[in-house]
C-alpha cells in the first residue's frame, strides 16, 4: 500500500470485489509504515472494513526503529530485513502482487516466486475521473504547472511511473488507446491492460462494508450539515519558503455559509496533509463556532450532508457529482 488514504480509497473496491468473487482468497495489505497504519485506524469503519477483508501488516519505516544499543545506521538494515521476513511466503507459493510503486529490496522475492511458482506482479492505475475531465485537470503538483494540454502527453508527465513498469498486468480505469495519450511510450511495455472504468466507487460491496461499520457514525450527525472536506492549509516549498496559503479561502467560504446560516454544523473532514495545529488556531483566532472537525468516511457525509463546499479540485470532486449532491468551489 501507500502511505495515502486516496490510495487506500481506491483500491478497496477491488478488494472487497475480489473477496465476494472468491470468498477463500487470501489477502495481505502491507503498508509502509507504522504511522500510515495509525493514520488507517483514526478511521474506524474504513479500518474496521479492511480488516473484513484482509490481513493487515505494515513494515518498519526506518526512523520508526528505536532499539537501545543498537546504532542508528542500522535502523536502515535492520527495516530492510523486517520487509523481506514479511514477504518470505513468496518462497513458498503463488503470489499476486498489487502495487503501484515498487517497493526497494524485495524485488529478489518477487522474481523468485515469478519464476518458481508463476505469479503475477500487478500494477494499479485507477482514477474516479471520467478520461475527458482527467485529463483537464491533471497537471504537475510541483508548481502547479500543466503537463498535459489537449491529448499530447508531456514525457515528464507525473503519472507515467505507474505506466512505466515491468508488470505483467496494469488493472486500469482507462483503455490501451487512453493511457497512450498519457503515456506515449506504453507501447514499450509487454504489460496487458484491463479496464475497469472510473466508476469503481459505485460498485456495491465495498459501500455495504463501509455502511455497515459506520452505524455509530451515523447516529453522531447532526440531522442538518454541510461538509467542507480539507486540503492542504499552508504550503510551503523545500527552503521553508510560503507557496500557497489557504486560510483566506477557508474563511472566506465559512464566512458566506454564516451570512446565510449562523447555526448549521459546517462538518471539516481533514485531509492527511491537513496541519491539524494549523487548522485549529485559524478557528480559534476567527472565533469559529457551529463546527465539528471528523474522519467519518467520505461517502457517509455525502449521503447525508446538505451540499459540498471546497477549495480547490479534489479526486472527491466526481464522487459529489455521483452522490447526487450539490459541489460549491
Amino acid at each position: 500500500m501507500k502511505e495515502k488514504l486516496t490510495h487506500t480509497d481506491l483500491i478497496f473496491p477491488i478488494l472487497a470485489a475480489l473477496k465476494k468473487k472468491n470468498p477463500h482468497i487470501k489477502i495481505r495489505l502491507i503498508f509502509p509504515s507504522k504511522n500510515c497504519l495509525i493514520l488507517i485506524k483514526a478511521n474506524n469503519a474504513l479500518y474496521q472494513s479492511l480488516t473484513d477483508l484482509a490481513e493487515i501488516k505494515y513494515f518498519y519505516w526506518s526512523q520508526e526503529i528505536n532499539i537501545p544499543l543498537i546504532p542508528n545506521s542500522f535502523s536502515g538494515i535492520i527495516a530492510v530485513i523486517h520487509r523481506n521476513f514479511l514477504m518470505k511466503n513468496l518462497l513458498f507459493q503463488k503470489v499476486f502482487i498489487f502495487r503501484i510503486n515498487d517497493i526497494p529490496r524485495i524485488n529478489w522475492l518477487i522474481s523468485l516466486n515469478k519464476y518458481f511458482f508463476k505469479g503475477k506482479k500487478i500494477s494499479l492505475f485507477l482514477h474516479s475521473l471520467e478520461f475527458e475531465k482527467f485529463m483537464s485537470t491533471i497537471c504537475r503538483r510541483n508548481g502547479n504547472r500543466r503537463v498535459i494540454q489537449g491529448n499530447k502527453a508531456s514525457e515528464d508527465a507525473p503519472y507515467s511511473g505507474p505506466l512505466n513498469t515491468d508488470s505483467d498486468i496494469l488493472i486500469s480505469s482507462y483503455n490501451y488507446g487512453q493511457l497512450k495519450k498519457i503515456y506515449k511510450n506504453i507501447s514499450r511495455h509487454n504489460y496487458s491492460v484491463t479496464n475497469i472504468g472510473s466508476e469503481l466507487f459505485n460498485w456495491p460491496t465495498w459501500k455495504g462494508l463501509i455502511f455497515k461499520h459506520s452505524k455509530p457514525d451515523i447516529k453522531s450527525l447532526p440531522k442538518k450539515f454541510i461538509f467542507f472536506p480539507l486540503a492542504i492549509i499552508i504550503r510551503k516549498n523545500s527552503q521553508g519558503k510560503l507557496e500557497h496559503d489557504y486560510r483566506e479561502s477557508i474563511m472566506e467560504i465559512i464566512n458566506a455559509i454564516r451570512e446565510k446560516n449562523a447555526d448549521i454544523i459546517i462538518i471539516f473532514r481533514p485531509h492527511p496533509t491537513t496541519d491539524i495545529e494549523e487548522l485549529n488556531i485559524l478557528f480559534k483566532e476567527n472565533n469559529i463556532k457551529n463546527f465539528k472537525i471528523s474522519y467519518i468516511n467520505p461517502i457517509i457525509l455525502l449521503k447525508y450532508c446538505s451540499f459540498v463546499v471546497r477549495y480547490g479540485e479534489s479526486l472527491l470532486d466526481s464522487r459529489v457529482m455521483d452522490s447526487g449532491k450539490y459541489l460549491i468551489s
